[in-house]
């Protein structure tokens, strides 16, 4: 009977030991509670069997001692493989736990938005991210229906579709797609959103695991690089368009200039100084093409800042007007920069203008420039830099204005008040420069352009190299004339033949 017992003990042991290892660990602790039970009934058991029988008058005393002595050892025997057994069981259970723990560290560490969601779309866990976003704490969330949690916003659409993404889970499928989510701070993101069935032992879906994200970067830069590509293709056309339209320019001007010297009516010189105005306004319009273009000539060099600011003041102060105050604020240990001193004057005064209109009440108009600590914008090389601004407290300009605001002919002004060129001559000019511009713009609040411009090496003075000497013309000499444009080049040849 002590043997039958022995059996039924460790295969007892062995069943349970099984049935603990098989299960979810997510029911640790009842199933610790079950395994304390069934320990609890087979102490009883044992001790029962273990019993003393009733005296009864021993006919062999040699015979009982032997059988005593066999019961005490199968005794030791069985309680051995007990403490063994629990032994075993423990080290499974605190291997269970350190799972759990590892898995757990993996949940909340995670940068992406994670939970854990019933089949019927009820948060059951969310980690410290997706917490942390959304500024809540963990039993204002769990228990409720997913698709009606407030970092989803007020979008009815926005929680259908979770609501469909949640029964194609269900049924197996992995749902993937953007959204966009509101955070604690008001802040809104935009997301890539995923839901993924999990299965249990027996291949049915058990739990629903949503994941979220944060593609808000990733946006903003395919949109600054599909910009820049934009404005890189307008740059070649404009350039192209600038350099022919320069040619023909050219071409009339020199014919324009042969006939002036042969006009003797005056009322046919006033029909030609109209037309040499309109060359002119066709020159300044090809010049700026060219500065967006990145294709005029420049001639950088080094520039104090402070002393460019002080000369521009007065043209300034008659340019905008009574109700426009200047203000300029420049350190005296701000760097030189290395740029066309003319090329900067023109852009100051452009955005000085373009500040000016913005502000038809008047207001300050604010010049400010000091030496850039922080690292280079995106897309400029390592070194030095000035941040040149101009700042006005005027409209403003809304996100989409800000998105086109480099275009060239893009304005917002009437017609007849604005070019659309004045900010597209600023980003190329500085561009060539090898700076950038940033805009940063509120309704109703104002409008700052900065110019970040590199810094001038100082050098020493090196002197001129003296003036070449003069060629002088020899009696059947011949004179090569070469120009990419035909009428520049029949120009130039009848000037030099007569």
């Amino acid at each position: 009977m002590i043997r039958d017992l022995v059996l039924i003990f460790t295969g007892v042991g062995f069943a349970l030991a099984t049935l603990i290892l098989s299960r979810h660990r997510l029911k640790q602790d009842k199933l610790l509670t079950r395994y304390r039970e069934a320990e609890a009934a087979a102490r009883a058991e044992l001790q029962a069997a273990l019993k003393p029988a009733p005296a009864v008058a021993p006919t062999d005393e040699t015979e009982f001692r032997n059988e005593l002595e066999k019961l005490t050892a199968e005794k030791q025997e069985l309680e051995c493989r007990f403490e063994a057994r629990s032994a075993e069981f423990q080290r499974t259970l605190d291997e269970l736990h350190r799972a759990e723990a590892r898995y757990r560290a993996i949940f909340e560490s995670s940068f992406q938005f994670t939970g854990l969601l019933s089949l019927d779309g009820t948060l059951l866990a969310a980690n410290r991210a997706l917490l942390d976003f959304a500024g809540m704490d963990e039993d204002e969330v769990i228990g409720r229906r997913f698709r009606e949690l407030p970092w989803w916003g007020d979008s009815a659409a926005t929680r259908e579709r979770l609501g469909f993404a949640i029964h194609q889970a269900g049924a197996g499928e992995c749902v993937r797609f953007d959204l966009e989510m509101s955070g604690g701070n008001g802040t809104i993101t935009t997301v890539d959103f995923s839901l993924k069935p999990i299965y249990d032992e027996f291949g049915e879906v058990a739990y629903l695991l949503p994941e979220c994200h944060d593609i808000s970067e990733l946006l903003a830069a395919g949109a600054s690089l599909a910009q820049a590509r934009k404005m890189e293709s307008i740059g070649q056309l404009t350039g192209g368009v600038a350099h022919d339209f320069n040619n023909v320019l050219q071409g009339v001007r020199n014919c324009l200039d042969t006939i002036g010297d042969r006009l003797q009516d005056e009322q046919t010189r006033r029909l030609f100084d109209a037309a040499q105005q309109g060359l002119d306004r066709g020159a300044r319009l090809v010049q700026h093409l060219l500065a967006f273009a990145r294709r005029q000539t420049l001639s950088p060099r080094p520039v104090n800042l402070l002393e460019l600011f002080k000369d521009m003041r007065s043209l300034l102060e008659r340019t905008m007007g009574g109700p426009v105050h200047i203000e300029i604020e420049v350190p005296a240990d701000t760097r030189l920069v290395k740029v066309d001193p003319a090329q900067l004057e023109l852009m100051l005064l452009n955005l000085a203008l373009n500040g000016r209109d913005a502000m038809p009440q008047g207001g300050p108009l604010i010049l400010r420039a000091e030496n850039s600590e922080a690292d280079p914008p995106d897309g400029l090389d390592p070194g030095l830099y000035v941040a040149v601004s101009v700042t006005d407290r005027g409209t403003g300009m809304d996100a989409r204005t800000l998105e086109r605001a480099f275009e060239p002919f893009f304005t917002t002004k009437e017609i007849g008040t604005g070019s659309g060129l004045g900010l597209s001559m600023v980003h190329g000019t500085v561009a060539q420069s090898g700076g950038c511009v940033h805009i940063d713009s509120r309704l109703g609040q104002g409008t700052t352009v900065t110019l970040y411009l590199p810094c001038a090496e100082v050098v020493k003075d090196v002197e001129p190299a003296p003036p070449p000497g003069v060629l002088r013309s020899a009696k059947g000499s011949a004179v090569l004339l070469v120009d990419d444009d035909c009428l520049v080049h029949a120009y130039r040849v009848n000037a030099h033949t007569h």
